[in-house]
């Protein structure tokens, strides 16, 4: 792949960044003027390709010039031992040799400043080629690898011949291999280099899935190269499967379907699969006992249709019931049938037509099944017209169908609606993924089963245990049927639906780190070979290619190292299969009643069966399954019960059933008017990337319009279209995402700041935000954000914004609480009654009514036995495993402190139980179910006069999911006997806070008024944060204090907050200790204010638990990306103080076991930072260890007590910085654990200053650097998830206000951060600023509240860690009398009473309590005296960037910039406009602003440019999608995506290329006229696969271009040019290259005058099929001077050609034309290329052709005559030396004998004529003249009529001479003679063809066994006995079976001789109609 050069290849890597190296260029020439590749050395690897150099200067300019560099310094290594050179006279001499190259390729290093090639660098290996694999064949190359095989499917075989385990033995896991012809077109592949994109990348290695999917912009899918593929897409549309990643139809598709197939639709979905395998079972139940079913594949394929179209459009298509009654089938699915048959090539004239049909010359089959086809696809496309239409008039889906979401909802992703006519290609692609891949899988899982006996047994004892007596399952026990779904999956490993996978080479890099791939080559998986593959699925577990299901039981993959990307049905990436999880509940659920319901069995003598598409579809399935049944015990009565009682939601509807979740909001208005409802309009608005706040919305719909409400649900982006100005109600229910809105929010985000003060003043709306609190920096920003801008526009907020905190377990508590608030403040502010069914739901007036806790005091005569503990877990887990906690058992636990300290720290290690439900990987969570103190215990006890041993009944999930908490007893409704111990002890958190709302209840049920009284004083917000909160006081210790309060246990029990978990980082890898993890915890132990012992409810249980004794707990596998890189040769960064350590531990476990089995590793370094080494240096001896061993290269550990100075880690980070610099830049990943509110942002800003320091970066490019980081996934951390312990922490120390408390962990009501009340709307905004400081204000609490009296209280600066300690000091002054201060005038400063100014920065609203607030995240701060957070601008759009990441104020963009909101961690920088582009105006915060209409006022031949491409009319596609990229004003070119403008002033565009991947739709561009005398070559093409090319309106000529006289290079493909073809009038007059296809020219002039268009050498005009000109070829083009070539394609010429004039011409091209002859004769002096194909050519061979003649083609003409005497036969030179090369006389009509002396030809290529005769013997001495090479002759003599004898004397034809047979094809031949055993001798024939030719005698197997044939053909010879030579099994022979019919001979597919030896099964016997018995005896 280097040009003509093999490898030489220069000592290079990534690593050559380490000696200053800018990048390294590969320069793969032959000699000069040839390309070369630059790749960056900064972790991109990213290929750029450079203009061709005339020396080394020039190559030197380049690189400095691309990599922007100065003085390069360029170094070549030489192979063979030889010095390396680096002078500049060495590298000249070299660079000017020509034999410097004739062995190899030169791969440059350079490096910047003159700088010397740093070791590392130097010793770096070489890149190389992607190694060989099978030799390919001439012409056909490695296609035979696919065709031959006899493994039943094009992947299969080539599993077989590539990467069995031998071959790969041979040459690896991942080859090359030469396809040649296999893909053309499209923009990824024009700039390829030549013939690359015919040699794919092939493997079967998890390590080059797992580098494509890091790597998805480097390697996205493009469909489209092969035409395969764009038969598919013909007939399938552009689908999500049927296009390219980079498609604009695939981002708006995909940002939408996946919804369709979340976790919550896909439950809601269950009864469609329920109701459809029922009919299943019915129609097989009608079966008689034994009897025997055929066409498994399709009933299967019924079921499965069925399924997915009900359950995502709302359609029963029937067509089980229809198969099952014998009634025609759907049409969809019989259009749909065929038309996938007549895209993959199985639908042939003979299948669809019969044989009578097939073989009558009179009837045209091509037309025939093309007219089938387009009505098919017609059919097909008039039923998604007709769901379409009832999906749009309500009738059928509702607003949750994937076909109302496509119909109807904006794309997250692009902004832009799902094109109309792009619904079908979704809705066919639906049904190629949705249902063929499901239907294959279950059909090799049935044949499986049934040949397997013992895991039929286990897969019934599994269904057995979980669904007991039923025969049906329900949905909650689907999650429950592992085995079931092993025996699914490992049907898919063995048969993946899809057999390859593809990945395209977006530009030139590498692979692995030691591969170079090229631009426009493909990389193919081959997932047979991949799931086969021994190393990872071999072992214990048996032969990789038998069927074990315990391959996929849990904990399997663990165990044996399983390599994570060794299963690839699904595919990866962005293009991983979206239905995945539905296929899944689909095959558990029908798999558990078939199996329940059936006993089946494959018939006798059904053998192994091929993977086949024969009976239809596109995935491969056992070839005509056929299974015997038997109905087992109960299976009629379970069916004809489920029938009779089968419930409206599962029956078939008219017209179809709706999916179970759509139309909440629809439904939900309509109930609001059943009920008699006011109807009070309210817009419920969502912001949702994942679903979970959509279907929130929906809920809040619902349970509106319960409440009377005509409530409509839509999101946030469609809200625009609801003209959100006139709605009088609004409720927003968002997320965020990193910051910034979710994708369908994206457009309302742009809109809202836009909207005028008081505009939106006739709204009312609320908030509730989700997100999750361990993003510290962002929680809640966009939430924050939409109620804030509301508030300024003047709408009114009925609520203060509330949240829910995901990452705790009480959210939806939150939600449900909110919810209710939010009916009834909307009810009150409407003054409107809800209907009476609300009232008596809810409770008079709307209360809520429900309890949180259902606990019941048994009476002594009530039966049951108290549970303990693990008995109630044990039930719990049973009845939800899902996610279920375990009881673990403790196998260590060691104190982590050193002896003097007064804190403590606990090693903890845990037995985890079996099964996924202990699987967990380095970086993952341990959740420990925390329970209170027996002291709380006793005291609640106490107050509620109980023993402890009394019994309670507890109702588990009480509110039947509806808030159910993460803490126990969620997910489903049990009954479970506790004591009141164990109750109290376990299920509520005792030491919470009360908060005001209960205080408020507690005073109103207070029966005395005084201490009704004090209780009210106590709700006082100002009391309630003295008395309550301060004093951490409990609820008990409350109601202790006013003992006439009425209590019981079921009161407190709903009074205070469920017991959730505590998180704690796993510090272990499960491949050091499988089975078991550590964590690693500080405990939690202090005093209250009011003398209670306070101990944390999860820590104190983990340090007095014992070895041998239980937590309960479980694994919490977050999706994360804090992982390992998946290379362990990656360098490490890690940060780890205090616990935050866990992690790393558990990451260092995990090198070292990697380590151990011997992987090499890439450097690791660990900062850890803590008090002092003798107290607190945890895990010390492990790391010095790690330090010891090289796990890790460099422990660096911060003391902060130990020194004369404190020292944190970000100070250690700073002092590494020069080889922390150097790891970055060979691409090292970073870990961060701990603080999140201190450390985290610290740590990120040292790594900053480094970047500034060390890689010398400004502040904005530091700050984009660490950007780019975080978006590739190089900077994780897990510091947001630490804050949870930090968190906790404040809350268990003394004085904290219950405000702080972490949202999750506190009392109930406070959930929601703020009490859901009404308020004015004028204070909305000021409320929700209240909010966002919340949490600050509360630190700032504990800070004053632990000062001592009149003292100095010393507090953390930085934040208190979660062990206690701290970071550096900070003074805070002791609390003052009360001042109160004025709004703006700053806050108590304490002593004198005097107010003290707010910094720059912050605000104060004034008052006593008056505190300086800063403003959120990402907004600038005030000026000093500002009185609200009004005054807070947002930084993010438009409004500049940052100055100041502390201070927070906002530095303006420059003129002409504007502000990036895209998500993308972290704030993004200021950006200058597109090129051609006007600036926009200050403040503008998208390129939206930028104006595409104007072009630079300067610059003409800019403007110039932009009109030409908006006259296309996608001159604003192009700018928007593609960008226009930096006009450089200096000297050095400026680029836009295929324009080059030249050095100079004034600019000058050179050329132009654009590939348009839709139709331009406008004219040609005029105004391109305008680009003058510059522009030297013009390329527009259109997609090949668009059906006509361009659609333009205007397609004539543009006249305008005849004055671009410098335009050499002109190519128009595809874009419908029209109007007469007249050179003289249509083209620039220096033209020299001229390529226009797909044109619809309406007539030829012949109109050149001598002398025109002197510089003009090829010219090719290709006509569309459909508009023939006819008329012959001008004869005044022969005037042309310059003209070499000339092709006509599709002209309907005829004859006569002209006599004369051509007389520079060499290559005369005109197929698919109406010539008549005569052919080109002397007036053709020069012409050396002929080729004539498909004319009208008639007559003998003509006499006299062009003397330099040397290649001919005239094939499928009529001409007649002999060879023998043929004038050129005999040719083996042209007079002009040129050697002869092809002669192809095919399809003729030639007779006579073969020319007795041998030619001089390579290609020969006779076949379909009727030449008689014999084989010349004189043949054998077939040469090639002197100085024309060697190589091979391929002679095509088939379907002729020789005869035999065979000659003998061609068993000389071998090595010695200088031709050499190839090839020969004889088939069709009435030879009636036997093979000579000379031909053996023959050693060069790689394939020999021989069928249908009468042979005669027995074979001679041993004169022919040292042939080395690839394919022999050989059936049909009835006279032919013996047997084939053994020895040909070594050579991988294999034979041709015998209905092969490619042209020009048939080499595959073969079948190979090892199953004739093994007695496999064929679908053709090779043998055919011979005697040959099989293999000779050795």
């Amino acid at each position: 792949m280097s040009g003509k050069c093999p490898a030489l290849l220069a000592a290079a890597a990534a690593g050559a960044a380490a000696a200053s190296a800018a990048g390294y260029v590969a320069y793969t020439a032959a000699a000069r003027r040839v390309e070369y590749v630059v790749i960056w050395s900064e972790g991109a690897k990213t290929g750029v390709r450079l203009a061709r150099v005339e020396s080394l200067d020039d190559l030197r300019a380049a690189v400095e010039e691309r990599l922007h560099v100065e003085e390069a310094r360029l170094f070549l290594d030489q192979l063979d031992g030889k010095p390396e050179l680096t002078s500049t006279e060495a590298l000249r001499g070299a660079y000017a040799d020509p034999a410097a190259c004739l062995q190899g390729a030169l791969l440059l290093v350079a490096t910047a400043g003159g700088a010397a090639l740093g070791a590392e660098a130097a010793a770096a290996p070489r890149l190389a080629p992607v190694p060989d694999g099978p030799r390919p064949l001439p012409v056909l190359g490695n296609f035979t690898a696919y065709l031959r095989g006899g493994q039943g499917h094009p992947a299969y075989n080539l599993a077989a011949n590539v990467f069995a385990p031998e071959r790969r033995a041979a040459w690896g896991d991942t080859v090359v291999l030469h396809l040649p012809n296999c893909a053309a077109g499209g923009d990824t592949f024009k700039e390829a280099p030549p013939g690359m994109v015919d040699w794919a990348v092939t493997t079967c290695d998890p390590e080059v899935v797992a580098e494509l999917l890091e790597r998805q912009p480097d390697f996205p899918k493009l469909w489209g190269r092969e035409a395969i593929e764009r038969a598919l897409q013909d007939v399938a549309g552009n689908g999500l499967f049927t296009s390219s990643t980079l498609d604009h139809d695939w981002e708006s598709a995909h940002g939408l379907l996946p919804r369709g197939f979340n976790q919550i639709r896909i439950k809601n979905y269950y009864p469609v699969m329920l109701d459809k395998t029922r009919s299943f079972a019915a129609a097989w139940a009608a079966v008689p006992q034994g009897g025997e079913l055929c066409e498994i594949n399709d009933w299967l394929t019924c079921m499965t249709a069925d399924a997915v179209v009900k359950a995502s459009m709302g359609l029963d298509m029937g067509n089980v019931e229809a198969k099952a009654s014998g009634r025609p089938l759907h049409k969809f699915i019989e259009a749909f049938r065929y038309a996938l048959k007549a895209a993959i090539g199985t639908a042939t004239v003979k299948s669809e037509f019969g044989q009578l049909a097939a073989v009558n010359p009179f009837f045209d089959g091509k037309a025939a099944l093309a007219a089938k086809k387009a009505a098919a696809v017609k059919a097909a496309q008039e039923v998604v017209n007709e769901l379409l239409e009832r999906t749009r008039k309500g009738e059928i889906g509702g607003s949750g169908s994937v076909l109302s979401a496509m119909l109807n909802d904006v794309s997250p992703g692009t902004g832009d609606y799902v094109r109309l006519c792009n619904i079908y290609g979704q809705v066919m692609n639906l049904m190629i993924a949705g249902h063929e891949t499901t239907a294959a899988t279950l059909a090799w899982t049935l044949y499986y089963v049934a040949t397997h006996p013992e895991v039929e047994a286990r897969a019934l004892a599994e269904i057995e245990a979980v669904l007991g007596d039923r025969m049906e399952p329900r949905v909650d026990d689907v999650p429950k049927l592992f085995y079931l779904e092993a025996c699914f999956r490992e049907a898919l490993r063995l048969h993946p639906a899809v057999g390859t996978v593809t990945r395209d080479v977006m530009h030139d890099t590498t692979l692995k780190g030691k591969w170079f791939v090229r631009k426009g080559q493909r990389v193919d998986i081959n997932n047979v070979a991949l799931q086969r593959r021994e190393d990872q699925w071999g072992g214990k577990f048996g032969d990789p290619n038998k069927y074990n299901p315990d391959r996929f039981m849990p904990g399997a993959a663990e165990e044996t190292g399983r390599h994570p990307n060794a299963f690839n049905p699904w595919g990866f990436g962005v293009r991983a299969c979206i239905g995945s999880q539905f296929a899944l509940w689909e095959a558990k659920t029908f798999l558990a009643m078939i199996l329940r319901f059936f006993k089946l069995r494959v018939p006798e003598g059904f053998g192994v069966p091929l993977p086949s598409v024969a009976d239809g579809g596109a995935a491969p399935t056992p070839h005509h399954l056929r299974l015997r049944i038997w109905k087992r015990k109960g299976a009629l009565e379970s069916l004809q019960a489920a029938a009779s009682a089968a419930s409206p939601a599962v029956a078939p509807a008219a017209g179809g059933a709706a999916p179970a979740a759509a139309g909440a909001a629809p439904a939900a208005a309509g109930a609001a008017a059943d009920a008699g409802g006011h109807g009070t309009p309210l817009l419920v608005l969502y912001g949702s990337n994942g679903g979970t706040c959509e279907e929130l919305a929906s809920a809040l719909a619902s349970k509106a319009a319960s409440a009377g409400f005509a409530a409509t649900a839509a999101s946030l982006d469609n809200a625009l279209k609801a003209k959100l100005p006139g709605a009088k109600a609004v409720l927003v229910v968002t997320s965020t995402y990193n910051g910034t809105p979710p994708d369908n929010a994206a457009a309302f985000a742009k809109w809202l700041p836009a909207q005028a003060a008081g505009s939106l003043s006739s709204v009312n709306f609320a908030v509730f935000g989700v997100g999750n609190s361990q993003w510290a920096q962002t929680y809640q920003a966009f939430p924050q954000q939409v109620a804030l801008q509301l508030a300024r526009a003047g709408a009114n907020q009925l609520l203060e914004m509330a949240v829910g905190d995901v990452d705790g377990n009480e959210w939806m508590d939150a939600f449900d609480d909110w919810t209710r608030e939010v009916i009834k403040a909307l009810l009150c502010s409407y003054g409107v009654e809800p209907p009476a069914t609300y009232k008596a739901a809810a409770g008079e007036g709307g209360g809520d009514g429900k309890d949180r806790l259902h606990l019941r005091l048994l009476g002594a005569d009530e039966p049951g036995t108290p549970a303990t503990v693990a008995d109630a877990i044990a039930r719990l887990s049973a009845a939800h495993p899902d996610d279920a906690y375990a009881m673990l058992t403790v196998l260590e636990n060691r104190e982590l402190q050193g002896p003097k300290s007064d804190r403590s720290t606990r090693h903890v290690q845990l037995q985890l139980p079996p099964g996924p439900a202990g699987a967990y990987t380095a970086g993952d969570h341990l959740e420990v179910m925390g329970n209170n103190d027996t002291a709380l215990v006793a005291a609640a006890l106490k107050l509620l006069g109980l023993k402890g041993d009394e019994r309670v009944e507890w109702t588990t999930n009480f509110e039947d999911g509806d808030g159910a908490a993460r803490g126990l007893g969620g997910g489903q409704k049990l009954v479970i006997i506790l004591t009141a111990t164990t109750a109290l002890t376990w299920l509520v958190d005792l030491a919470a806070v009360p908060t005001r709302r209960t205080i408020v209840a507690l005073a109103e049920a207070c029966p005395c008024p005084p201490e009704a009284a004090a209780l009210k004083e106590l709700a006082d917000e100002a009391t309630y944060k003295d008395k309550v909160g301060g004093q951490r006081l409990t609820l008990v210790e409350l109601l202790s204090r006013f003992r006439s309060v009425p209590v019981n246990l079921g009161a407190i029990a709903n009074m205070l907050p469920r017991m959730g978990p505590r998180y704690y980082s796993i510090s272990s890898s499960p491949l050091a200790r499988p089975g078991t993890a550590s964590i690693s915890v500080g405990r939690v132990a202090f005093t209250t204010p009011t003398g209670r012992p306070h101990k944390g409810a999860a820590s104190a249980t983990i340090a007095a638990t014992p070895v041998g004794g239980a937590l309960v707990g479980s694994v919490r596998r977050l999706s994360s990306s804090f992982r390992l890189p998946k290379d362990p040769a990656t360098p490490v960064i890690m940060v780890g103080p205090g616990t935050g350590v866990a992690p790393m531990m558990g990451f260092l476990q995990e090198r070292a076991a990697l380590a151990a089995g011997g992987a090499a590793l890439g450097p690791a370094h660990l900062f850890f930072g803590c008090r002092s080494a003798a107290d607190d240096f945890i895990y010390r001896a492990e790391l010095e260890g790690y330090a010891h061993s090289g796990v890790l290269a460099g422990l660096h550990v911060a003391f902060s007590r130990d020194g004369a100075s404190k020292v944190y880690v970000q100070d250690l980070i700073l002092q590494q910085g020069e080889a922390l610099w150097a790891l970055f830049e060979r691409g090292a990943h970073v870990y961060v654990c701990g603080d999140a509110r201190r450390m985290a942002p610290d740590v990120r800003s040292a790594f900053k200053e480094i970047a500034k320091t060390w890689g010398g970066r400004n502040g904005a490019a530091a700050e984009s650097w660490m950007g780019g980081l975080v978006e590739a996934k190089r900077y994780l951390e897990d510091a947001q998830r630490r804050a949870a312990t930090a968190h906790r922490a404040l809350r268990d120390q003394p004085g904290q206000s219950a405000v702080a408390a972490r949202p999750g962990r506190s009392a109930g009501p406070a959930r929601t951060r703020s009490a859901s009340r009404p308020v004015m709307p004028s204070r909305g905004g000021h409320a929700l600023a209240r909010h966002a400081l919340a949490l600050a204000a509360a630190a700032l609490a504990l800070l004053l509240a632990s000062a001592p009296a009149g003292g100095v209280a010393r507090g953390p600066r930085r934040g208190l860690l979660a062990d206690g300690s701290n970071s550096r000091s900070l003074l805070v002054a002791n609390a003052a009398p009360a001042v109160d201060c004025p709004a703006g005038s700053g806050v108590p400063a304490g002593g004198g009473g005097d107010c003290a100014p707010c910094k720059r920065g912050t605000w104060s609203a004034g008052g006593p309590d008056a505190r300086c607030r800063g403003c959120p995240e990402g907004y600038n701060t005030p000026g000093e005296g500002e009185t609200s957070a009004a005054a807070c601008t947002d930084c993010r759009a438009g409004y500049g960037k940052p100055a100041d990441s502390r201070v927070r104020t906002c530095e303006p963009c420059p003129p002409g910039a504007w502000r990036n909101s895209k998500p993308g961690g972290g704030i993004k920088p200021c950006h200058a406009c597109p090129v051609l582009t006007t600036t926009p105006g200050p403040g503008a915060k998208s390129p939206a602003a930028c104006n595409v209409t104007l072009a630079l006022p300067d610059d003409p031949v800019a403007s110039a440019l932009l009109r030409g491409l908006l006259e296309l009319e996608l001159g604003a596609e192009l700018i928007g999608r593609r960008g226009l990229g930096s006009w450089n004003p200096g000297t050095k070119p400026c680029t836009w995506s295929g324009v080059v403008c030249s050095r100079g002033a004034p600019r000058v565009v050179t050329w132009v290329s654009a590939y348009f991947r839709r139709p331009p739709t406008g004219r040609l561009p005029r105004a391109w006229g305008e680009l003058g005398p510059g522009l030297e070559s013009l390329y527009l093409s259109t997609d090949p696969g668009v059906s006509g090319g361009a659609n333009l309106s205007d397609a004539s000529w543009p006249t305008e271009w005849r004055s671009l006289t410098g335009l050499k290079n002109l190519a128009l493909r595809g874009m419908g040019v029209t109007g007469p073809l007249s050179l003289a009038a249509l083209l620039p007059p220096n033209l020299e290259r001229v390529d226009i296809g797909g044109s619809r020219f309406t007539s030829l002039a012949d109109d050149v005058t001598p002398g025109a268009l002197p510089a003009l050498t090829q010219l090719n005009f290709q006509q569309d099929d459909d508009h023939p000109i006819g008329g012959t070829l001008p004869a005044s083009w022969g005037a042309l001077p310059a003209l070499q070539t000339l092709a006509l394609t599709n002209l309907g010429l005829t004859g006569p050609l002209p006599e004369a004039g051509f007389h520079n011409l060499t290559n005369l091209i005109l197929p698919h034309n109406a010539l008549s002859g005569p052919l080109p004769g002397a007036g053709f002096p020069s012409l050396k290329n002929l080729a004539l194909p498909f004319n009208a050519l008639s007559g003998p061979l003509p006499a006299k052709l062009p003397a330099n003649l040397v290649f001919l083609d005239l094939s499928h003409n009529q001409l007649t005559g002999r060879l023998d005497g043929w004038e050129l036969w005999a040719r083996g030179r042209s007079p002009s030396g040129d050697c002869v090369d092809d002669l192809n006389l095919s399809h003729n009509q030639l007779t006579g004998p073969l020319p007795e002396a041998p030619g001089a030809w390579h290609g020969m290529f006779l076949s379909d004529n009727a030449l008689t005769s014999t084989l010349p013997a004189a043949w054998a001495k077939w040469t090639f003249p002197e100085g024309c090479g060697g190589g091979s002759v391929y002679p095509d003599l088939s379907n002729n009529q020789l005869r035999g004898p065979l000659p003998p004397e061609w068993g000389a034809w071998s090595e010695p001479m200088q031709a050499t047979l190839g090839w020969l094809n004889l088939t069709g031949n009435p030879l009636n003679t036997m093979l000579p055993p000379e031909w053996g001798n023959i050693t060069n024939l790689g394939s020999l063809d021989v069928r249908s030719c009468g042979l005669q005698g027995t074979f001679p197997a041993a004169a022919w066994a040292p042939l080395r044939l690839y394919a022999l053909g050989i059936s049909d010879n009835p006279g032919l006995s013996g047997c084939l030579p053994r020895a040909w099994l070594e050579h991988g022979t294999e034979l041709v079976r015998p209905t092969c019919e490619v042209p020009g001979g048939c080499w595959g597919p073969g079948v190979p001789l090892t199953d004739l030896v093994s007695g496999a099964p064929l679908d053709q016997d090779p043998l055919r109609n011979t005697d040959i018995t099989g293999l000779c005896a050795p």
